[in-house]
């Protein structure tokens, strides 16, 4: 098991209007380049790093790849490759069965030359644009921001887990999320 030290993600936001919010998160991991994307792209992948599945059948992810996965919520995500850049990036456009609002997850490896490569998690939506004007700056540092932060900060400590060690996630292993777990 790896420390979960907040200290270690570097995190930046974009929230500056109602129809598009981004938030990010990188963290560096001790393996390679190709550890990280192997993990990524290999069968049943969410399954090694993201605390908050329960559920996840695919093959081996390629550029024209889509699959779908459960939450312990018991929410089906869906996901399809909407960017592929091989061994660099991975952008998914992914809905919530139920709701069919496209937002986006993105998941990048930089390679930091003699330093340990980074891995990025970003995450852009505009499911937030009915919320009022008037409260939504509010709304965004309060709520949204931070929960968007929890199940990143999620996911990076589950991939630095499972590269470095290989060890894959337990259930809920980095605290439960109200809206996936």
């Amino acid at each position: 098991m790896i420390k979960n030290d907040l200290n270690e993600i570097i995190y930046s936001s974009n929230f500056k209007s109602r129809k598009f919010l981004q938030v990010s998160g990188s963290i560096k991991i001790n393996t390679s380049t190709d550890k990280i994307w192997q993990t990524l792209t290999e069968p049943n992948h969410l399954l090694l790093f993201n605390s908050f599945i329960k559920e996840h059948s695919c093959d081996a992810v390629t550029a024209n790849h889509s699959d779908s996965c459960v939450y312990y919520n018991n929410k089906v995500l869906i996901r399809k490759i909407d960017n592929y850049v091989l061994k660099r990036k991975l952008k998914y456009k992914i809905w919530f069965e139920e709701e069919k609002k496209p937002s986006y997850s993105c998941f990048e490896i930089i390679d930091n030359q003699s330093n340990p490569p980074s891995f990025k998690l970003t995450l852009e939506t505009n499911a937030y644009k009915n919320v009022p004007r008037p409260i939504w700056h509010t709304v965004a540092y309060l709520f949204i921001i931070p929960s968007l932060k929890k199940y990143i900060s999620a996911l990076l400590f589950g991939m630095k887990q499972y590269c470095e060690t290989g060890q894959k996630v337990d259930g809920n292993q980095f605290g439960k999320h109200n809206k996936f777990s």
